[in-house]
């Protein structure tokens, strides 16, 4: 939990004999926040993608195949977060927090990413890998 905002939300899947239900999107889920623009985002086994920070936009990401680690950086603390495609999980990333994230497994993972806001540069900030240091190595 950060700053009171509880990050991963499980899901309930539904299954019957002939496959089963994933539900992603449901209005009780982003009560005051609307759903702007939605994309997948790849990453390789071992590869980082880190430091952003969005000044207005809500992440809302689901790991669809493979497994990820999360790692948010806010007020001078590191939380962590696995999510992959067994766990069922949505991870919330709240504005003005600096977030990166690792490839765990498989050739390649990919993210289900919804946002409140359409992407836009000028409301991102990104730092280099080395600007923020966490230890990447320790979960390779």
């Amino acid at each position: 939990m950060i700053k009171n905002k509880l990050l991963i939300n499980k899901f309930p899947v539904i299954k019957n004999k002939d496959g089963s239900i994933y539900k992603l999107v449901d209005t009780s889920h982003f009560k005051k926040k609307k759903i702007s623009e939605s994309y997948i985002s790849t990453i390789k086994k071992n590869s980082v993608k880190a430091w952003k920070y969005h000044k207005k936009n809500t992440l809302n990401l689901f790991v669809i195949k493979g497994k990820v680690i999360f790692v948010i950086f806010t007020n001078g603390k590191f939380y962590k977060y696995v999510v992959d495609d067994l766990s069922f999980s949505r991870l919330t990333i709240p504005n003005k927090m600096w977030y990166g994230f690792m490839g765990l497994n498989s050739k390649e993972s990919k993210i289900l990413c919804f946002t409140d806001f359409a992407h836009n540069e000028k409301e991102m900030l990104r730092k280099n890998i080395d600007e923020i240091y966490f230890n990447w190595g320790e979960y390779k």
